[in-house]
């Protein structure tokens, strides 16, 4: 399915997440997780039945297509991963965040 390294993403799509976060590391992982979560979304929907890849078969990247949807929404994107980091990780995160 999706890659769990550093090679989720093609090339185009990274380059589109670097400048789309503008130089802020969170703006930037925010992005590239909803992007990842989205399709992961449509893939498990798309493919109600999960297999193992076949050797040799490549696994799977996102696309600066797929990416730029996100990136398009981006203020309202960050917000929401802030949110959910908040639900999962308690208060110590909401008092780091609220820094940010």
């Amino acid at each position: 399915m999706f890659p769990k390294s550093n090679d989720a993403f093609e090339k185009d799509a990274i380059d589109l997440l670097i400048v789309a976060g503008r130089g802020d590391p969170f703006a930037v992982h925010a992005l590239a997780c909803a992007s990842i979560q989205i399709a992961q979304y449509q893939f498990l929907h798309e493919n109600p039945v999960l297999r193992s890849l076949a050797e040799g078969e490549q696994r799977r990247r996102l696309t600066r297509k797929e990416v730029e949807a996100v990136v398009a929404e981006k203020d309202g994107v960050v917000q929401a991963i802030i949110e959910q980091y908040a639900q999962r990780e308690g208060s110590l995160w909401k008092t780091m965040i609220e820094r940010y």
